[in-house]
């Protein structure tokens, strides 16, 4: 099909990540309804993504430490890389990342006392 000039792309009025990834578009070919789509299809998908798993509330016992584990690590990998001083940005990436994984432990810990009861 026709291909978009990639200034019509970056400068479409909208507040989709679509303004970002222009130049890209233009580079791919990737119409830019298509990845509209795509990233509807994403966000639908990932609102409908149960956390904890069912596989992990039926392994709770086996997967609360290794989530606490996993947080653990990062939290450590964190305070390493800004001991250092080449933290920058990593702390946005792996602190949420942490938080995440005891989040999902503190649920399967919910999950074992209420399926022990």
């Amino acid at each position: 099909g026709p291909r978009m000039p990639a200034d019509r792309l970056t400068t479409r009025p909208s507040a989709t990540p679509r303004l970002l990834i222009g130049p890209f578009l233009a580079a791919t070919g990737t119409h830019p309804q298509r990845l509209a789509l795509d990233i509807g299809a994403f966000f639908m998908r990932l609102r409908h993504t149960r956390v904890p798993s069912s596989w992990e509330h039926r392994h709770a016992r086996l997967m609360l430490p290794v989530r606490v584990l996993i947080g653990t690590w990062l939290l450590f990998l964190t305070a390493i890389l800004y001991g250092y001083g080449r933290g920058g940005w990593w702390g946005l990436l792996l602190l949420p990342a942490a938080a995440l994984h005891f989040y999902i432990a503190y649920r399967l810990r919910h999950a074992l006392r209420s399926s022990s009861r």
